[in-house]
């Protein structure tokens, strides 16, 4: 049997080459960020449930400060007609630093979607996944901080 300071040994030296391994695997792990927003809310009068006209997902995939993919997928009740969905990539002051614009969809649909290959780096900040309809007019956007 081990007497206790052996036993106090064995556990920190465990605890501590877990904490070792998870900070090594820490800077290799890709890292994404995933979110919706949501426009044109209506209520069903009779339930009194709120219920959203649509919804934008946004992703964006890379590590650290570069970026492999971003793009959206939107579903929407009603048609959005000539849509394209952009990728805007800010800096700390908030100045547009890189932009991917999206093809317009000349067509009329309740769902699409648009990833693009970034495959760059971009400065601290923030990236915003913009949803437009009509040709120029913003319906929504989903934005994720990049940090390093």
């Amino acid at each position: 049997m081990l007497n206790q300071p052996v036993k106090r040994y064995f556990k920190l030296a465990s605890l501590l080459a877990t904490v070792l391994v998870i900070a090594a695997l820490a800077t290799n792990v890709m890292a994404s960020a995933g979110g919706y927003s949501y426009w044109g809310e209506f209520t069903i009068p009779e339930l009194d449930i709120p219920v959203p006209g649509g919804q934008l997902y946004g992703e964006v995939d890379g590590k650290s400060l570069h970026v492999s993919q971003a793009g959206g997928d939107f579903l929407s009740l009603g048609n959005l007609c000539n849509w394209h969905i952009d990728v805007v990539f800010y800096d700390e002051h908030n100045r547009e630093a890189y932009k991917v614009p999206g093809s317009i969809h000349e067509s009329c649909n309740h769902e699409g979607g648009e990833k693009y290959n970034i495959n760059r780096d971009v400065p601290r900040g923030r990236v915003c996944i913009r949803l437009y309809t009509a040709f120029n007019h913003q319906v929504t956007s989903v934005c994720h901080n990049i940090v390093k």
